[in-house]
């Protein structure tokens, strides 16, 4: 079961990649400009780092306030009721792999894609500057403030 959705999460994840790279290739193609491809991106970027920052800390705030429950409700979504309950007196997957092992690997999860979004929403925020800039925008915002301070 934990073999068969590893396979299907690792499917996704490569679909999504090739996805992504065939909607990039289709905005190069029709728009043809750089700095609106950028203004995409970075709107892409920021949206989707923000979204995800947001869905991976409240992931981060239920494991952190009852992980046991969460645990349970996670394999009660993605296995059949009553392969992953364990007896701890009977069986030995409980001894080799305690709950705390999950925790650390779940706590590692959240936090690293907490810090990947992150990341993705200040790259989006730089296309977005340098698009400013490039565009001149940024610059004339800046030279006028100067100018009313040198006034």
């Amino acid at each position: 079961d934990v073999k068969n959705l590893i396979q299907k999460t690792i499917l996704l994840y490569y679909f999504t990649i090739i996805l992504f790279f065939i909607l990039l290739i289709s905005l190069i193609f029709l728009l043809k400009r750089n700095i609106t491809i950028i203004k995409y991106l970075g709107i892409i970027f920021l949206i989707s780092g923000l979204l995800t920052f947001l869905d991976a800390f409240a992931f981060f705030a239920i494991i952190n306030s009852d992980f046991a429950s969460s645990f349970d409700v996670f394999h009660s979504i993605f296995f059949e009721q009553g392969s992953f309950l364990f007896d701890p007196s009977s069986e030995n997957i409980v001894v080799l792999y305690p709950e705390s092992l999950f925790f650390d690997i779940t706590y590692s999860i959240a936090i690293s894609t907490l810090i990947f979004s992150f990341l993705m929403f200040l790259v989006g925020i730089l296309f977005l500057v340098i698009i400013k800039y490039k565009t001149g925008k940024f610059n004339k915002k800046i030279f006028k403030q100067s100018k009313k301070k040198n006034i």
